[in-house]
């Protein structure tokens, strides 16, 4: 019974937890140059998982996975750039400035958000 009598309290700090989550989602702008910033502080490292999936298509896995790791570890001793330490062990003819586009590298998450705020925006209607 005890669930019973809290339940209704239950739904209702819930229903405003609901109400300030959608609240914040309206106030969040991202901030281009803390974007940027970081993505810099990274020397491109950040976008490894999509390079990987890159080189995938060109190499067999072992290949491609010594090849990015041989490309971290220069990218780290010279202080370098992931792009440009790529560019010195892969085939030139491979196009890399894909996996190390931000805006390219957000996949379906664009498209998930969309679903998801229409689908709240429809139960709130």
């Amino acid at each position: 019974t005890k669930e019973v009598i809290v339940f209704e309290q239950i739904l209702y700090c819930t229903a405003v937890a609901c109400k300030i989550g959608f609240e914040l989602l309206d106030s969040i702008k991202p901030k281009e140059d803390n974007i940027n910033r970081t993505i810099e502080r990274t020397n491109g490292l950040i976008f490894t998982e999509y390079v990987m999936k890159n080189l995938l298509k060109h190499y067999k896995k072992s290949e491609a996975e010594l090849l990015l790791s041989n490309a971290c570890k220069n990218v780290k001793s010279n202080n370098s750039k992931l792009f440009f330490e790529l560019r010195k062990i892969i085939d030139p003819k491979i196009e890399l400035s894909k996996a190390f586009d931000p805006v390219a590298n957000l996949g379906d998450a664009p498209r998930m958000v969309d679903v998801f705020c229409n689908k709240v925006n429809n139960k709130n209607k």
